[in-house]
């Protein structure tokens, strides 16, 4: 896919870690108080340390104490060129005395950004974005690359370039998402340091070249998030969008960070050298997404397991058997193509009497849930052979069940008074890595996807991957409606 530089221009771009974004300067700013209108001018930047947040740094032609009591009152501030106001919170006040007195007042925005221009009304060809601290990936398409060939000239030397390059659709829409010259750069930096950059822009248009408003492109940014996220292994945010018309015309924008986390190296069922199982997975996340019995336990899985992957050790197994029982209690409870009621455990030795005590699957232990359901959905249940110390326990304790060997070190974390003890330190890691590797594979399922991904559990290098375990075979059709293919 070879397109040219000038298709793909970035509206803002750190250049380094943690580089402060101008976003607009002396731009008119008004607070209005008891009647009265104060106005000044502001700078507005997005800055990343010492954490990720926009800042309001306004100064006004008024040092009185009126000014800067109504300003630890007011909580509106209006930006009138930019039709665009928002909630904000003190952060500091000063005063300047050259070249005359003035009030100089710093906000934060409340909810974490500014909305410019009306998201109902303009009509928008395309919106762009910029992806913080994403992986510098490449894709391979029917063996051919998709990555975009870009010219760099410096003085007499004519350079060419790859930039990573993966085309996500779903339902109309369609995502590019590409790396951007600076993003080769970045990584070596990050081999040093921490913080945030942005290392990518996207693209949402409709596949058709129809027309769309920005408040359609707000579910679609979300959706982004919580996907590439997912993909990640912690938060990367799609932020400060941009949207033009047909014309080229700047109609409307979001200066906004959602949820976002500081650059590090964390295991995912994503690959860099593999980036077409971006466009692979994703038309079947967007239908989960789009799924009004899914869009909530959605969100709320991925929100556990990326937690759980930035933390690890006995936390991160709670919230991975957290994302595990939410997932699996969406898929079974509505699904009529599983047995309305499971025999009780205990109840093992009774099987053949005429009369034996039964239960519904919401009162199942949790480890029964995840059987059951990984059973249906040709999940592994066995303790995989690369977690040695887990599957030796569990053996001692005849739990050879990977979803009950999961749980019963879940419980004993959260239970007992031997918590601390040395023979759960040392499988602490592996059993975080089985609950981890499971809730990868219960949300790939779910998005029917049937091709490859990175095992997080097999030692490789980068660009090993394998056959998830049902490749090949789709979810039966009694299952919960998943949306069209």
């Amino acid at each position: 896919m070879e397109q040219s530089m000038q298709d793909f221009v970035p509206h803002y771009s750190t250049p380094e870690p943690n580089q402060t974004i101008p976003l607009s300067t002396d731009e008119k700013v008004e607070i209005v108080f008891e009647g009265t209108t104060y106005q000044g001018k502001a700078d507005i930047w997005l800055e990343f340390l010492p954490k990720p947040g926009l800042v309001i740094n306004a100064l006004f032609p008024d040092d009185s104490l009126a000014l800067q009591r109504l300003a630890q009152q007011s909580r509106l501030l209006r930006f009138p060129s930019l039709n665009a106001e928002c909630n904000v919170l003190l952060r500091s006040i000063g005063t300047e005395f050259e070249p005359r007195p003035m009030s100089r007042i710093t906000f934060y925005p409340r909810v974490g950004q500014i909305n410019i221009r009306n998201a109902d009304k303009p009509l928008l060809q395309r919106v762009d974005f910029h992806l913080l601290n994403f992986l510098d990936f490449h894709c391979l398409v029917g063996g051919m690359s998709t990555d975009r060939i870009v010219e760099e000239v410096e003085g007499d030397r004519q350079n060419f370039e790859s930039l990573g390059c993966a085309v996500l659709m779903a339902d109309g829409w369609r995502i590019t998402l590409t790396a951007l010259p600076s993003t080769r750069n970045l990584m070596r930096a990050f081999e040093g340091t921490t913080g945030y950059a942005i290392t990518h822009l996207g693209r949402i248009e409709r596949e058709d070249g129809a027309l769309f408003t920005g408040r359609r492109a707000e579910d679609l940014l979300d959706a982004l998030h919580y996907f590439l996220s997912f993909a990640r292994g912690f938060w990367t945010p799609p932020i400060l969008p941009v949207g033009l018309t047909s014309d080229g015309q700047l109609a409307w924008e979001q200066w906004v960070i959602g949820k976002t986390h500081a650059w590090e190296y964390v295991p995912s069922w994503f690959d860099a050298k593999h980036g077409q199982l971006l466009a692979k997975v994703f038309p079947g996340f967007w239908n989960l997404w789009s799924s009004e019995a899914w869009h909530d336990p959605l969100r709320e899985s991925i929100d556990w397991y990326l937690r759980s992957n930035t933390n690890g050790g006995d936390m991160g197994i709670i919230l991975s058997q957290a994302a595990l029982e939410r997932l699996t209690y969406a898929y079974a409870v509505p699904n009529q193509g599983l047995p309305k009621f499971f025999p009780c455990p205990e109840q093992k030795k009774a099987r053949e009497k005429k009369h034996r005590k039964q239960t519904k699957f919401e009162d199942l232990p949790a480890s029964r849930k995840i059987f059951e359901v990984f059973s249906r959905l040709e999940i592994p249940v066995e303790i995989p052979e690369q977690l040695r110390s887990m599957r030796r326990t569990a053996e001692e304790r005849s739990r050879k069940c990977g979803p009950q060997a999961f749980t019963y070190m879940r419980n004993k974390i959260v239970h007992a008074s031997t918590l601390r003890a040395k023979e759960w330190m040392t499988i602490l890691y592996e059993t975080w890595s089985l609950g981890q590797w499971y809730v990868e594979l219960l949300l790939l399922r779910l998005c029917r996807h049937t091709g490859e991904y990175s095992n997080r559990l097999e030692p490789g290098r980068m660009g090993d991957v394998t056959p998830v375990p049902w490749a090949g075979n789709e979810i039966a059709t009694h299952s919960i409606d998943l949306g069209p293919d």
